[in-house]
């Protein structure tokens, strides 16, 4: 439901849910691939097995690098609700993809347990989960959400209104 009064357009905490989608997500991603890549204790644990590995692991880093741009894209260039719905549907299902891919990656090339892999993954989904629920929550309940990326159905009423 749009408001006729109160923030408009991309700021407050708009800003700073594009921010950690789009800036501090990215981030923490290169950071954590580049402590991956940079141990050489992870490639010999993996031994011949490792170039595959790392292959994959850079292709679901550039693929999660992709859909977090995307998503961030999305909310500049489309002010529709449409856009909201899909960075809701994003920062669900963006990091449970990478989450599955990549412990099928792990648990397959690299012949580790899914189940020791899901337990040293725990804190990161715990923080997947609140991160995603607060966010959802926000994204459904701001007025400046409301106003900024009107719903479909509204924008036909306002036409009508003031033609």
């Amino acid at each position: 439901m749009a408001y006729r009064d109160g923030p408009r357009g991309i700021g407050g905490w708009l800003v700073f849910f594009l921010m950690t989608v789009g800036v501090f997500a990215p981030l923490r991603i290169l950071f954590t691939a580049y402590g991956l890549f940079s141990d050489p204790q992870v490639a010999a644990a993996y031994g011949d097995r490792w170039p595959l590995l790392a292959t994959t692991e850079v292709i679901l880093i550039a693929l999660n690098l992709a859909a977090l741009a995307f998503l961030v894209w999305r909310f500049f260039m489309h002010r529709t609700w449409q856009s909201v719905r899909i960075g809701i549907a994003g920062i669900w299902l963006i990091p449970i993809a990478v989450t599955i891919l990549e412990t099928l990656a792990v648990t397959l090339i690299g012949g580790v347990s899914a189940a020791a892999l899901l337990t040293q993954m725990s804190p990161d989904l715990a923080q997947m989960l609140i991160y995603s629920t607060v966010w959802t929550a926000y994204l459904l309940r701001s007025v400046r959400v409301a106003n900024t990326y009107p719903r479909e159905n509204e924008e036909e009423e306002l036409t009508e209104v003031f033609e």
